[in-house]
């Protein structure tokens, strides 16, 4: 009984993914029929979003370059 248990919630498990990426799939195809008030905000919140998100990306390229540096560093110490 205990193996119809565990069948029983990865079946479950299944059709709740289905249902939730079906649902989304849903809504982005609702989002291509949206206004131009939506699209400009829509664009506007990307445009900044990327200004922040470039500057970010390259702080954290440079630690994790500069971390990476000192693992090296570390491994060739004696």
């Amino acid at each position: 009984m205990p193996s119809f248990l565990r069948k029983r919630k990865l079946i479950v498990l299944f059709t709740a993914i289905i249902l939730v990426v079906t649902m989304i799939g849903y809504s982005l195809k609702a989002d291509e029929q949206s206004n131009i008030g939506v699209q400009f905000i829509s664009d506007t919140v990307g445009f900044f979003q990327n200004i922040v998100y470039q500057p970010v990306n390259y702080v954290i390229g440079f630690l994790t370059i500069l971390m990476k540096f000192k693992m090296y560093l570390n491994k060739i110490k004696f």
